[in-house]
């Protein structure tokens, strides 16, 4: 059959010193509790990670653009609605005045990103790009003049669209 070959038994400390080095650099690396700005777990949808990465502090090539805002009174409402075929869809786009915030319901079991760009791409710093759970709401506060595109990250076909006037 095959070759045999004598077993002295130092191949068990061999292998009892790689477990034991594999428990520890599993013990370094567990993940501590993380401060997170959304304690929605991160979705697995075959893309990178959905992480929160609002900009608080003005953007490169300006002051603060948009920001979330729990706890402003929204001035217009986007809603993510189902189709009958299981679509998602974004509402339609909302014109609004600078300072003026956008309430974006989540009124499905699937959950979403709020980012701004298109077609799953967010653009180059984007002032939003925030996880929105399933039956939640995120509510975010446009502060410059223009218009900003707004994608789904997991659903690339989800666009609508925020004007600032």
């Amino acid at each position: 059959m095959g070759r045999t070959t004598p077993h002295d038994g130092s191949g068990w400390v061999g292998l009892a010193g790689g477990l034991v080095s594999l428990l520890v650099l599993a013990a370094c690396s567990a993940a501590s509790p993380a401060s997170s700005a959304s304690s929605m777990p991160p979705m697995s949808m075959g893309i990178e990670s959905i992480e929160p990465s609002v900009s608080i502090a003005g953007s490169p090539s300006g002051p603060l653009r948009c920001a979330v805002t729990p706890d402003a009174t929204a001035s217009a409402t986007i809603e993510i609605t189902t189709d009958e075929l299981g679509f998602y869809h974004f509402g339609a786009p909302v014109s609004i005045e600078a300072g003026q915030a956008v309430a974006f319901n989540n009124g499905n079991a699937a959950p979403h990103t709020i980012t701004e760009g298109t077609y799953g791409v967010a653009v180059d710093d984007p002032c939003v790009n925030e996880p929105l759970a399933q039956n939640a709401s995120v509510t975010v506060t446009f502060y410059e003049v223009g218009e900003y595109p707004i994608t789904c990250r997991p659903h690339p076909v989800m666009q609508t669209a925020v004007t600032v006037q």
